[in-house]
């Protein structure tokens, strides 16, 4: 048999024609069938891989919380009296970020302190009833202010695990912007009462996110000029000092030993606090940062030979009342009339003129303010609360010397350190709680975790 190609039967074919051999099967080819080519037609609708990748990147659910957590923290909006969103924020997420607070130095015992602290308070309220009018409702505000700084803090904690440090200040400092509250004395100066700290967080956390020292540098050089041209003296002498060792930062990385760098740190910063003090005192007389500033400052060293104690008079005003009442007074208590005297005398130590109503109207209008976290934190839960105060001192200081010997303290958390430290000695508690949440939560030492990939990132040089 012969093969029939053109039908593609199969045949058989003898092995070996006529010698009576096997059969053998044996496959034709097959002809080929030619596919039309097909013609592409572009989609009428984008499908998912077509968008732009930031389009296609997902937020993890926990991370987006995290997010709106922190802006509800930065806010401070107050729903009812000391009551915020964050506040409930943070009572919410109390089983989440508890977790996480395993993971960093010095929080849990922090957390010990202030539940210390409020039950030594409301112990001092009792005993101070005897002899002074006490109010429930300020006694409820007055510990929930301690709490929003507090639970705050843990709240920056939990999120320093689910995003960069870099991100957790931009979208903090975000939300204090939408937080800015446009009464008092904003009218006065918008900038200095209302936009300064919270642009200053924004812009320099977002600095701090581009990993850029040279940006960090100038956004600090330039919130410190708006600064002082709109009389913030302080806030322009902490960024400026920011901006000088952010520059240290970027060009000095000597490797050494981790104690010494420490020291290094804190000789280096405490050397620049009062260089800069003194020049800035000096150009402020000389009359660089105009005629009000001059007159001022002026004013305030005639009246007690020192910047600082003309400025802050109310030293005077704590250091009597420590004398006169060492256990303090208790959350929610009004002073009497033997504290007002005692706290006029202590002023007028400091050759400053207590009988201007300022004492009676803003010190001891609706409760004890002595314009000084710490002894505002005194004044309500006694030794406890300076124990809280100095232990976020402590945090603080720990974490940032740290962060300057590995060369990643970022200028804003030289802002901050800085400015905890004023607000703990010169700002009242109720004025400071966001700030104090954002250092403490920042600066807080991370335990090292080798199979932890955002402790070994939260480790590097963020200025290089």
């Amino acid at each position: 048999m012969v093969p029939d190609e053109a039908s593609g039967a199969t045949v058989a074919a003898r092995d070996g024609a006529g010698d009576g051999g096997t059969v053998v099967p044996r496959a034709v080819p097959q002809p080929r069938t030619v596919e039309p080519t097909p013609v592409a037609v572009a989609p009428l609708t984008a499908t998912s891989t077509d968008r732009p990748s930031f389009l296609r990147t997902r937020v993890p659910a926990t991370t987006a919380v995290a997010g709106f957590a922190l802006i509800a923290t930065g806010m401070e909006r107050p729903l009812y009296q000391a009551l915020t969103l964050g506040t409930l924020v943070a009572v919410a997420l109390l089983p989440v970020w508890w977790r996480s607070t395993r993971m960093f130095h010095d929080a849990r015992t922090l957390l010990l302190l202030t539940g210390v602290a409020i039950a030594v308070g409301l112990w001092l309220t009792e005993l101070a009833s005897q002899d002074h009018h006490t109010t429930t409702r300020m006694a409820v505000n007055g510990v929930i202010v301690l709490l929003n700084a507090v639970l705050g803090a843990c709240v920056v904690m939990w999120a320093r695990t689910r995003m960069s440090d870099g991100a957790v200040a931009s979208l903090f400092g975000f939300g204090m912007l939408l937080g800015i509250d446009r009464g008092g004395r904003f009218a006065e100066s918008p900038w200095r009462f209302g936009f300064a700290i919270p642009l200053t967080v924004l812009l320099l956390g977002l600095a701090w996110l581009s990993r850029k020292g040279w940006l960090q540098v100038v956004m600090a050089l330039a919130l410190a000029g708006m600064s002082a041209i709109n009389g913030g003296r302080s806030t322009a002498a902490m960024l400026l000092l920011a901006a000088v060792i952010t520059m240290q930062q970027v060009a000095w990385r000597r490797r050494g030993s981790k104690v010494a760098s420490r020291a290094r740190a804190v000789v280096l910063v405490g050397g620049l606090c009062v260089a800069l003090y003194y020049l800035g005192q000096a150009a402020i007389l000389d009359g660089y940062l105009g005629k009000d500033a001059q007159e001022r400052t002026q004013e305030q060293i005639a009246l007690s030979g020192s910047l600082i104690a003309g400025a802050r008079p109310e030293f005077g005003a704590t250091e009597a009342l420590v004398e006169h009442r060492p256990y303090g007074f208790g959350v929610g208590v009004m002073p009497n009339t033997q504290d007002l005297l005692e706290a006029k005398s202590g002023m007028a130590a400091l050759r400053y003129n207590p009988d201007n109503g300022y004492v009676e109207r803003y010190m001891f209008g609706s409760g004890i303010e002595l314009h000084s976290t710490a002894a505002d934190l005194w004044a309500a839960f006694g030794f406890a609360g300076v124990a809280v105060a100095l232990y976020a001192v402590w945090i603080v200081l720990r974490g940032y010397t740290l962060a300057f010997s590995r060369h990643a303290a970022s200028a804003l958390l030289t802002y901050l350190a800085i400015r905890t430290l004023w607000n703990v000695l010169f700002s009242p508690l109720s004025s400071s709680v966001v700030l104090f949440a954002l250092a403490v939560g920042l600066l807080v030492v991370r335990r090292a975790d080798p199979h932890d990939r955002a402790s070994a990132d939260a480790a590097r040089a963020v200025t290089a």
